[in-house]
This record gives C-alpha cells, sequence and structure tokens, in this order.
C-alpha cells in the first residue's frame, strides 16, 4: 500500500486553516488504496491559528508548532522530518491550491510508479 505524507506549513491562516483542514480530509477519503499522513506545522502563528488547530485534533495526524517563525521553508523542512511516507505532497494553508487536484498528482503514481510528479 502507498503511503502519502501531506505537510501543510501554516503561518497566521485562522481564516481558512480549519477550512483547508476539512477539504484535504474530504479528498483523501476518496482514495481506497492510500494511506495518508496529515502533517501540520503552525510557524508560530500570531492569530488563532495554534488554537484552531489544537481544537481540531481530527483533521490531521499531526501537529508541530514551531515556538519561532522560521517561514515556509523552515516549516517545511520540519514537516520532512516527520514525514513517514513514500511520497511528499506539499499543501499551502491559503487555499490557494484545492486538494480536489490531489487526483492529478496521484494519478501518475498509481498508474505508472512515478517517483516524482510536479
Amino acid at each position: 500500500m502507498i503511503k502519502i505524507s501531506i505537510i501543510i506549513p501554516a503561518f497566521n491562516e485562522e481564516a481558512t486553516i480549519i477550512p483547508l483542514l476539512k477539504s484535504v480530509r474530504e479528498e483523501v477519503r476518496k482514495f481506497k488504496k492510500i494511506v495518508f499522513e496529515i502533517i501540520v506545522i503552525d510557524d508560530c502563528s500570531k492569530d488563532n491559528t495554534n488554537n484552531l488547530l489544537r481544537d481540531n485534533p481530527i483533521l490531521y495526524s499531526h501537529l508541530i508548532s514551531l515556538e519561532t517563525n522560521q517561514g515556509k521553508g523552515g516549516a517545511v523542512l520540519w514537516g520532512l522530518k516527520k514525514a513517514t511516507g513514500d511520497y511528499i505532497l506539499c499543501q499551502d494553508s491559503d487555499l490557494e491550491y484545492s486538494p480536489e487536484d490531489y487526483k492529478i498528482f496521484i494519478h501518475p503514481i498509481v498508474e505508472f510508479g512515478a517517483d516524482v510528479v510536479i
């Protein structure tokens, strides 16, 4: 079985983090032969992002709360350290990219054994 780690860095995303995670959860349920690990990295948000995340643990597998802001790259690196999947999918927390597009990236993995999909 294939395992995909979804890394979601977040900084001050109180308006979008819960809708995004609900959308991710809804989308990953569509894949029956894939296990998903959802890793959220709160990059020292100054708004209510971390509280919202702590109040909704059912929406993710792991929460990493950084004590200092490390930027998107630093947050992604923390997510990579935690990830145990065969593949990594990076998802912005601001809903710029839709989880509905996961099928586009996952298809070449499942059908052709792709090593990387960009």
